[in-house]
């Protein structure tokens, strides 16, 4: 009788990995959170469709040199694809993948969101607290 033995990594940048309200399987809680923001939006119907975790190959003259793993593929209402990419902070192999991404797929248009834009937002969206005295 054999057992079935895993051997989970830990994480590389310390980052927990997590799932969504939707069930996706996530790197970090605020990539996870960010998902469930994109739900939201889908409800509401602001947005008509995401996709995780998509990947998009990167060829140079008939050469693929690697692969980009995107977050977020948004589909607008309008018909077009915009890339959103949840970051906590860039290491230089993302900055290179994003550097041929943005060479090789020029029409897309790529969001990074990180968590000072996040937190940009939600200050200035939020109303403020009233004192009662």
């Amino acid at each position: 009788m054999s057992r079935l033995i895993r051997h989970f990594k830990a994480p590389k940048y310390g980052s927990k990995s997590c799932r969504c309200h939707l069930g996706h399987c996530h790197q970090s809680v605020f990539e996870a959170e960010y998902c469930d923001q994109l739900g939201m939006m889908c409800r509401a119907r602001a947005i008509s469709s995401f996709a995780s975790q998509v990947s998009y190959p990167l060829c140079v003259n008939g050469t693929q040199i690697c692969t980009h793993i995107v977050d977020f593929v948004v589909h607008t209402k309008d018909g077009k694809e915009e890339i959103h990419e949840v970051k906590g902070f860039a290491t230089p192999v993302w900055e290179l993948k994003y550097k041929l991404f943005k060479a090789l797929y020029p029409e897309l248009k790529y969001l990074i969101i990180t968590k000072d834009y996040y937190a940009s937002r939600d200050k200035y969206s939020r109303p403020r607290r009233r004192r009662t005295y």
